[in-house]
């Protein structure tokens, strides 16, 4: 049954510090008095939270949080329900405007609008944006194929750039906004999860990974560790012999070519990365140090970008002081070496020896100097 309030003004102030607000507006409503509205919230204990309901049709929720986490929002109305999620963290509010007589809440989101300052819920919600216009992508690309306007070999590789956009989202999210609670969320939905994102769990912020989805999170990993996954890409490259790479140098037209037999290190890593992968850059300092600290008899890198952006690419080289050598094609992910070389996911990185061997793949970091230097030791 609606319960109405009474003098808002003075009563709203007392719930505006450490807990969530939210104030919301309701169009196209037919019957307030059978009006329900309940705010759900929680994962393995569900609290509920009903909303205060006023005679204009606006409503008012408050309540207080042990860590920022997801809601579902309900509107019952007679036999009429809607509902949508919504991410609440303390010392936020929400303003929710909701128009019960329009929309589908199974299709689409248009019968609702949620203005906020809350980080935790905009990260989530704006990330989301871009993946589902990427869907939209695959989607045109799909239907392209069923009319007949592409063929079934262009229909395969836009689909796997499209795909491999789509998972590195989820990786340059984390780099991006380690502090926020909802990368946590939403790394357990990335559709590529395995042990390859463990680096990115452990990069994120103790508070973050403490959280209700970080240590579900943790969870999946000590998961995939019990039933023998590999860390590494699955990569049928791995023992085959190095035959080419070639690209361009930032201030050259001049296309570089690089085989087996001109390689001149007893270890090359050749290094793929980009402009717009986070993690990539941030592996680019790490890179510095080795390409210091070994000589180039020894030890030597290629980075290969998978920009298709000039400038970007000599604005990211720049920044991140790549003085070894540095080549694309500027062709993106349509890179034939995408291909060549199997990239699903950035970083990507392979090592061959003075045969051409390529005898590693995807070592980063520590990982990477303790290899380097066990081979080293060994020839």
């Amino acid at each position: 049954m609606i319960r109405y309030i009474i003098f808002v003004v003075t009563i709203l102030p007392i719930f505006s510090f450490a807990q969530f607000e939210i104030k919301g507006k309701i169009l196209n409503l037919r019957d307030i008095e059978n009006l329900n509205i309940s705010l759900n919230v929680g994962m393995t204990i569900n609290r509920n939270f009903n909303a205060t309901i006023a005679k204009d049709s606006t409503f008012f929720i408050t309540g207080k949080l042990d860590e920022p986490i997801n809601g579902m929002l309900s509107f019952e109305n007679g036999r009429e329900s809607k509902s949508f999620k919504i991410l609440l963290e303390n010392e936020s509010t929400y303003q929710v405007e909701v128009d019960l007589g329009s929309g589908d809440s199974l299709v689409d989101n248009s019968w609702y609008q949620i203005q906020t300052g809350s980080s935790y819920h905009n990260t989530w919600s704006e990330f989301y944006q871009v993946q589902h216009d990427l869907i939209l992508k695959i989607k045109q690309v799909e239907s392209d194929f069923e009319n007949n306007t592409i063929s079934k070999e262009i229909l395969d590789k836009k689909l796997s750039n499209l795909s491999f956009e789509i998972n590195q989202k989820f990786r340059d999210l984390a780099v991006q906004k380690p502090g926020n609670y909802a990368v946590a969320y939403i790394l357990n939905g990335a559709p590529d999860l395995s042990l390859a994102y463990l680096p990115y769990y452990e990069q994120l912020e103790e508070n973050v990974k403490n959280s209700y989805w970080g240590k579900k999170l943790n969870d999946t990993f000590k998961k995939f560790y019990s039933q023998g996954y590999q860390y590494e890409q699955k990569s049928s490259i791995l023992g085959a012999q190095f035959k080419s790479i070639q690209g361009r140098g930032i201030l050259e037209n001049k296309i570089e070519s690089f085989e087996s037999n001109n390689l001149n290190s007893k270890l090359t890593l050749i290094d793929f990365w980009a402009s717009w992968c986070a993690p990539c850059r941030l592996e680019n300092f790490k890179l510095a140090v080795l390409n210091d600290y070994f000589d180039e008899g020894d030890f030597r890198i290629i980075s290969f970008s998978l920009d298709n952006d000039l400038n970007k690419w000599k604005e990211a080289t720049i920044e991140d002081d790549i003085s070894w050598v540095n080549i694309s094609d500027l062709k993106g992910v349509k890179s034939t070496a995408m291909a060549d070389f199997q990239i699903k996911q950035l970083p990507r990185n392979i090592l061959v020896n003075s045969k051409g061997e390529i005898i590693a793949v995807d070592k980063f970091g520590d990982s990477l100097m303790e290899y380097i230097e066990d081979f080293l030791k060994k020839i």
